[in-house]
């Protein structure tokens, strides 16, 4: 699921970014319709993983805890190594690119100006946002929680900071929750407080949405070792992931007419189809394509913070300021450019990056105990 959001992110940046909107369409096909759709869940893939993220972290710090083994210290080295071996060289790679094609190609008249004809897409000046303070925004994870702009191009790391700021928000409340009468959980909510006061309210809901998956998390830990019944965890596969294509729907048309609501009911379905998967043994016990999800999986990180300034780099490159009109030629090309960019340019960055988080994170532990 995680790569297939990250690959879903990278989908929707390109139809978007090439491609005229829908209304744009003369005549749309039945094709087109459904291709429209499919490429435009992007955000709805954030929303993935958020709930993954909260799945996964939640299960490892409640099972710590269970087992009287968390540290403050090696969860602090994990979760830094896993976020800052692939965001560090993301920023440095997007100034490079960046700036590398503001020089060929200008800054109007194309995607560095904000110079595009699409009236939906919200399209920086990038030479404004390449300069120290953002970059120190985004190194601090402030971005999008506060009046700090993402780094240069790389819109996507709008999304960062409600993760990693769940990744300090969710071990304080366990400590809260744990052992709630006592002048070191004063100061733990104390800190939650302030740091829910200092950033913008998505904060509180993006963390809620997070906290759905640790929620699936607490609910695996006490009731995995359940009897299974076949016939009925392979109906709540099927009814949870019909739930998660109707509000995918719902969200990527803009039915409810508020975007906190769709992204609520997205959260949930995901959070109950997590749980029924997890039910349902068979559907992620080993089979013939574990290989290649797990290798999708290793550079889901890296395909989502390194492929937007290569995305902006060619189409500033090959269209400019116009989009293309889907065709039997652009839309090879844009699947040209879609594999393009993941397998040419980000897998070989992860390999020098995210291939290297187990590295990163025992030199941090080294140096943390020393």
């Amino acid at each position: 699921m995680r790569s297939l959001a990250a690959f879903a992110v990278l989908v929707g940046h390109v139809r978007g970014l090439f491609f005229v909107d829908y209304s744009d369409l003369p005549t749309p096909t039945r094709v087109q319709q459904a291709a429209y759709m499919v490429t435009g869940l992007g955000h709805q893939a954030v929303i993935v993983f958020f709930v993954l993220s909260g799945f996964f972290i939640g299960y490892s710090v409640l099972v710590a805890h269970a087992e009287q083994r968390f540290s403050g210290v090696d969860y602090s080295v994990r979760r830094f190594s896993r976020l800052y071996a692939v965001l560090v060289p993301a920023l440095l790679v997007t100034f490079v690119v960046d700036k590398l094609g503001i020089a060929l190609f200008g800054r109007t008249g194309n995607v560095y100006g904000g110079d595009v004809n699409a009236p939906f897409l919200e399209l920086p000046v990038v030479s404004d946002q390449l300069g120290v303070g953002p970059f120190l925004g985004n190194f601090f994870q402030l971005q999008s929680i506060t009046s700090v702009p993402e780094f240069g191009s790389n819109g996507p790391l709008w999304s960062l900071p409600y993760e990693a700021w769940a990744y300090v928000l969710f071990p304080l409340g366990v400590g809260v929750v744990r052992n709630p009468v006592s002048l070191r959980s004063l100061a733990r909510g104390v800190l939650c407080v302030a740091i829910f006061v200092a950033a913008s309210r998505l904060l509180l809901l993006y963390f809620g949405i997070w906290l759905l998956g640790a929620a699936v998390a607490r609910w695996w830990i006490a009731y995995s070792r359940g009897p299974d019944n076949a016939r009925g965890t392979t109906l709540g596969v099927v009814a949870t992931f019909v739930a998660f294509a109707v509000f995918s729907v719902l969200g990527r048309g803009r039915m409810l007419s508020s975007r906190a609501l769709e992204d609520i009911l997205l959260g949930l379905a995901t959070a109950a189809m997590v749980a029924a998967l997890l039910r349902n043994r068979r559907a992620w016990s080993a089979s013939r394509g574990a290989k290649a999800a797990t290798w999708l999986a290793g550079f889901s990180y890296s395909l989502y913070l390194f492929h937007y300034p290569v995305v902006a780099f060619v189409h500033a490159c090959l269209v400019g300021s116009e989009r293309w009109v889907p065709t039997t030629s652009t839309v090879l090309a844009g699947v040209g450019i879609t594999f393009g960019i993941a397998l040419l340019w980000c897998y070989p960055l992860s390999l020098v990056t995210e291939r290297h988080t187990t590295r990163l994170r025992s030199w941090l532990a080294r140096h943390a105990r020393s």
